[in-house]
């Protein structure tokens, strides 16, 4: 007869306070939840929960057969591209007071 197996205990380090082990494994979990139940879905049941339709999702699945997992994500411009005005008044500030970094323009231009 098999002994009863031992559950799986996760080793986190020592310092982590309750709640935050505690959010870590219900993160793990729901992660590990969605990815099974994702796993049973048909090409329908995906264009349906994402609003597209069954060719879309087909014709990615065929593209990533392809070229890869990378070929769905090719853009042309980065995505946290600035506009041009953006960038002329960081060289600007930078030229009109060089003792300020980078943080500190980032910070002046966000408030």
């Amino acid at each position: 007869m098999l002994a009863n197996p031992q559950p799986l205990r996760i080793l986190l380090p020592k310092g982590w306070q309750d709640c935050l082990k505690s959010a870590v494994l219900h993160t793990i979990a729901l992660a590990h939840y969605a990815i099974v139940y994702a796993r049973g879905w048909s090409v329908k049941q995906t264009a349906d929960t994402f609003l597209i339709t069954p060719a879309t999702v087909t014709s990615w699945l065929k593209r990533i057969d392809e070229h890869g997992l990378d070929s769905l994500l090719q853009l042309r411009e980065p995505v946290n591209k600035f506009p041009d005005i953006v960038r002329y008044i960081v060289q600007r500030l930078k030229t009109l007071s060089p003792s300020m970094g980078k943080v500190k323009i980032a910070e002046t231009l966000c408030r």
